[in-house]
């Protein structure tokens, strides 16, 4: 059709205009990436900013949470798991520091008495950490929400995928180059597990009267309840039922106090107050929550060992009564007096009475423990073994208060004494039998590892001292 001079300049003309039009979506897309290229850096920039802001601000509200609270970054990201945000977490600190105060400060009324956590030295997550984690995440802007940014005859070579990578890869280096990070998820450790404290907590110490009248009340409650559960809701409730009993029995002897008011206290008042002493510290050491053991009124039903027990605990409480007396002469407030006497019992450590105060020394060399909180049955069964304060022999952790170096052995900290500690709590509180024996085979095979050249018979007696139990009992072998 087309022949001669005529065809190549129209072959030229055709691949001249087509050159044209080609550089023209070639500037076109570049001013495209460019203008995208603004967007996302100016975004990024923004986002930097105002996420860094946050992240200052969020750590000075954790910070303040903590030292309100005397705690660490752990407690505060256990309570923000459990609440949801940042101003409910602030909320509900309020509310336990108002808690603490009206029983007598954190001293006397410790979140380890108010919230159930348990504790950890390794992994701990820090209040950086925490405040990064708790920050509304960095937001880039998506350059996919650009779409195609092909025009014209580039749509003709590649796809819009390769170009969208390429113009990532560019915005990315830009960020990069601005300082500006591409994200900023935090990896941090997983919460610490416990429980909140319970309601009725959060409103004691402001009357002795109402404290007490409340505590029957909600007993009365939790009594109807743990009759209709089952399993671990019961066992739930029990604790919260000894928890209950314990609060009752404080508020029933500051009311016996005040009645005392400026005196030494008569000898009937005493035997009532010794009484639920005996009743505190059985539920605070592990065994008035065992009816096995122990019942509500005070009165231990079973074999030798429990009235060891009895013995140990009612010369703890014998020992208390001079300090009652004492600080009551003195004048010093009665709900004081019960409140530091009551934590004295919770800490093992019997409390003093200085320039007209009573406290609990913090100075160890000033600590006398009330009872021998390891101490062991003639036959050599820990009388104590499910106190949160008992260690157990080859643990790998330095005795509480209150225990004799003849019965616990003090030893360096290692791993292998840390999974030991974990396993042996397992099986002192576990009712499954699945998990005992599964703790129980932790605890074999790094005794084996330790003890090489020992007998079997020998290894299943270093196995009970450290347990309390039997591998037999438990299906170890």
């Amino acid at each position: 059709m087309f022949s001669g001079n005529f065809a190549k300049g129209f072959l030229t003309g055709v691949a001249e205009s087509v050159d044209r039009e080609i550089k023209a979506d070639m500037d076109l897309m570049e001013r495209r990436k460019e203008k995208v290229r603004d967007i996302a850096l100016e975004r990024g920039l923004t986002e930097a900013t105002r996420y860094e802001q946050e992240v200052r601000d969020n750590l000075k509200e954790i910070k303040e949470m903590a030292g309100a609270l005397n705690t660490d970054a752990d407690t505060i990201q256990f309570l923000y798991e459990q609440k949801g945000s940042l101003e409910a977490t602030k909320a509900y600190v309020t509310q336990l520091k108002e808690a603490q105060a009206a029983m007598g400060g954190p001293t006397l009324a410790p979140l380890s008495s108010l919230l159930d956590l348990e504790q950890r030295t390794d992994g701990k997550t820090s209040a950086l950490q925490l405040a990064r984690y708790i920050t509304t995440p960095v937001k880039n802007y998506d350059i996919k929400a650009a779409g195609d940014i092909r025009p014209g005859f580039m749509k003709l070579f590649g796809t819009p995928q390769a170009a969208q990578t390429n113009l990532i890869a560019e915005v990315d280096r830009d960020l990069a180059i601005a300082g500006v990070q591409k994200t900023s998820l935090e990896d941090i450790p997983d919460p610490i597990k416990g429980r909140l404290a319970y309601d009725w907590q959060l409103s004691l110490g402001r009357n002795a009267a109402s404290d007490y009248a409340n505590m029957g009340a909600i007993l009365s409650q939790l009594t109807v309840k743990i009759g209709e559960a089952e399993g671990p809701q019961k066992e739930m409730l029990q604790k919260e039922a000894d928890a209950v009993k314990q609060a009752q029995q404080v508020a029933a002897n500051k009311l016996t106090l005040i009645d005392n008011r400026g005196q030494r206290i008569d000898r009937v008042d005493i035997k009532d107050i010794k009484a639920r002493g005996i009743t505190q510290l059985a539920n605070l050491h592990g065994i008035g929550s065992d009816p096995n053991h122990y019942n509500a009124g005070g009165t231990w039903i079973g074999g030798a060992e429990h009235a060891e027990q009895r013995v140990i605990l009612d010369a703890a409480e014998d020992s208390l009564v001079p300090i009652y007396n004492d600080a009551m002469e003195l004048g010093i407030d009665p709900s004081r007096i019960e409140s530091v006497i009551s934590n004295a019992r919770r800490v093992n450590v019997m409390p003093i009475i200085k320039n007209g105060e009573i406290f609990i020394p913090s100075e160890e060399s000033e600590q006398v423990p009330l009872f021998d909180v390891q101490a062991v049955s003639p036959k050599g069964k820990p009388l104590f073994s499910n106190s949160p304060l008992y260690k157990p022999p080859g643990s790998g952790l330095s005795p509480a208060p209150g225990a004799s170096s003849s019965s616990a052995s003090v030893l360096q900290q290692t791993p292998a004494a840390a999974k030991i500690q974990s396993a042996v709590s397992t099986i002192q509180n576990t009712n499954d039998p699945k998990n005992k024996r599964a703790a129980g085979n932790v605890v074999m095979r790094i005794l084996r590892q330790q003890n090489q050249a020992m007998s079997q018979a020998d290894l299943y007696k270093l196995f009970e001292q450290q347990t309390g139990v039997t591998p037999q009992s438990i299906g170890v072998q």
